[in-house]
C-alpha cells in the first residue's frame, strides 16, 4: 500500500539526538532511531557551540549541515528498519533547546548567551524539509515547535504538552528535565513559571571519566548486597562504561556505604570499609578512585566525576528550591514531581533524592516519565489541535532568571552538599 502517510518526530538534545517514525492515520510507532549529536564536534554544551558561531560565521553554516544531514539520515534509517524504504514522508515534528532549534532554521544563536539574553525568535514554524537543508523523501512539512525563552525552548513546550501541565485547574506540578540543561517548570492553577539552570553534561556522563550515554553496555544502576557492591548493564552485556543514571546511582549508593561524605569526599580510611570494597578503593595519577565492576573490569568513579555531579545537581536543586520560593510553594503543595530527561528514563528516583536532587518533602510523589520533550513532539504532529494549543501554552510561561539572583547563588552553594545519610 503506497498510501501509507507517515511522519517523522525529533527531539534534537545538545547530547544525543532521537527519533521515531509513525504512521499518521492510525497512529501507530513504526520505528525509532537515536544517535549522538555530531554538533559535540564543536562543543559539548551550547554555550560552547555559540562561542564557536561567534568565532567564526561559518561554522552556523556547518552545524546546520551537520543536523539536518543527521536528521534526513535517521527518518531514512528508520524507513529503511520498518521495511517501508522508497516510502515519502509527510510530516516531521522538531523539539530541541533554543540553541539547537536556532542552529537548525540557520539563525544565529549568539545573543543567547549573553544579557538580556533575546532569542531572534521563538515562535513555532512550519516549513519545507528543503528549506532546513534536510534531504527527505517527499520533501515533508517540518514543523518546528514553539520555544519560551533563550533557555526554556522547545523541549520544554514540548514537555508541557506530552505531560498535561497547560491549564492546571487543581493540582501543583514540578516537571524537571535533566540533560545539559536543568529545565524546571512549576505549573499551578495560577499560571506556569520556568527557569532554566545550567547542569552541565554530568547527566549525560559527558567529562565523566569513564562515562557513555545510556546505551547498551552502560553501568545503569549500582547496589549493595549484602555488603557486596552490584551493577546492571544496559542490554545485560559486559560494561563497557557508566551513563548519567548509572553515576547517580553509584554516588548515591557509595553515599550510603559511608565510602563518600557529605562534602562529596572519598573515604582515607579504606581500611575501614569491608575487604571487598576497601579493595576498589584505589589511586590514578594522584586523584582517588573508586573501582565499580572489578576484579575483572576497567570502570571506576573518580573524585573529579564525583564533584562534576555535585555541581550538576546543586544546579538543579537550587533552581527548583528557588522556583518553589518565587510561588510560595512548599515541596509538600507538590502534588506530583515528573523527571524527564533520556537519563531520566533510567533514573532511580530513590538515588535522586539520595543526592540531594530535589527537595525531600516530595520525595514519594516523583515518578521519572522519560523523553518529554520527545513525546510531546509526537503528540503534537498525531493532534493539530495539540499543536496550536502549543502555541498558546508557549506564550503563557513565566519565565524567571537565575543567573543574576543572588538568592539563587545562595542556594546553589548550600546545594553542593550531599544530605547526610541516616
Amino acid at each position: 500500500d503506497t498510501k501509507r502517510i507517515l511522519g517523522a518526530a525529533f527531539d534534537i538534545g545538545t547530547t544525543t539526538l532521537a527519533a521515531w517514525l509513525y504512521d499518521l492515520e492510525s497512529g501507530d510507532r513504526l520505528g525509532v532511531s537515536s544517535r549522538y549529536n555530531p554538533q559535540r564536534s564543536f562543543g559539548a554544551d551550547v554555550i560552547s557551540r555559540i562561542e564557536k558561531v561567534d568565532k567564526d560565521a561559518g561554522n552556523l553554516a556547518a552545524m546546520q549541515k551537520q543536523i539536518a544531514r543527521a536528521l534526513a539520515e535517521m527518518a531514512e534509517e528508520m524507513l529503511m528498519t520498518s521495511g517501508l524504504k522508497g516510502y515519502d514522508l509527510h510530516f516531521m515534528s522538531i523539539s530541541g533547546n533554543t540553541t539547537m532549534m536556532h542552529i537548525l532554521s540557520g539563525l544565529n544563536p549568539s545573543a543567547i548567551s549573553r544579557s538580556p539574553f533575546v532569542p531572534v525568535s521563538t515562535s513555532e514554524q512550519l516549513l519545507r524539509a528543503s528549506i532546513l537543508g534536510i534531504e527527505a523523501a517527499g520533501n515533508p512539512i517540518c514543523l518546528l515547535l514553539p520555544s519560551i525563552s533563550a533557555y526554556a525552548g522547545a523541549d520544554i513546550t514540548a514537555g508541557i504538552m506530552a505531560c498535561g501541565l497547560f491549564k492546571l485547574e487543581k493540582e501543583n506540578k514540578l516537571l524537571v528535565d535533566l540533560g545539559t540543561n536543568g529545565e524546571i517548570v512549576l505549573s499551578l492553577p495560577s499560571g506556569m513559571t520556568a527557569c532554566s539552570t545550567a547542569a552541565g553534561p554530568a547527566f549525560e556522563a559527558a567529562n565523566i571519566s569513564c562515562g557513555m550515554s545510556g546505551i547498551a553496555g552502560a553501568i545503569d544502576k549500582v547496589w549493595l548486597e549484602n555488603g557486596s557492591l552490584k551493577h546492571s548493564v544496559i542490554g545485560g552485556s559486559t560494561a563497557k562504561g557508566l551513563c548519567g543514571s548509572g553515576l547517580v546511582s553509584a554516588v548515591a549508593t557509595l553515599l550510603q556505604a559511608g565510602i563518600i561524605d557529605e562534602t562529596g569526599r572519598l573515604t582515607d580510611e579504606p581500611e575501614e570499609l569491608s575487604a571487598e570494597l576497601s579493595a576498589r578503593c584505589s589511586e590514578l595519577e594522584g586523584m582517588k578512585i573508586f573501582w565499580l565492576d572489578r576484579p575483572d573490569g576497567e570502570i571506576y568513579l573518580s573524585q573529579r566525576d564525583i564533584r562534576e555531579l555535585q555541581n550538576a545537581k546543586a544546579a538543579v536543586a537550587a533552581g527548583v528550591m528557588r522556583l518553589l520560593k518565587q510561588t510560595g510553594t512548599q515541596p509538600e503543595e507538590l502534588d506530583e514531581v515528573l523527571l524527564a530527561g533520556g537519563f531520566g528514563y533510567y533514573l532511580n528516583v530513590d538515588d535522586a533524592y539520595t543526592i540531594g536532587l530535589l527537595p525531600s518533602g516530595a520525595r514519594n510523589k516523583t515518578k521519572a516519565v522519560g523523553n518529554t520533550s520527545g513525546m510531546g513532539a509526537v503528540a503534537c504532529m498525531l493532534n493539530d489541535e495539540l499543536r496550536q494549543e502549543a502555541v498558546v501554552a508557549a506564550s503563557s510561561v513565566e519565565y524567571f532568571e537565575l543567573s543574576s539572583d543572588p538568592v539563587f547563588t545562595e542556594l546553589y552553594i548550600e546545594a553542593m552538599m550531599f544530605p547526610e545519610q541516616e
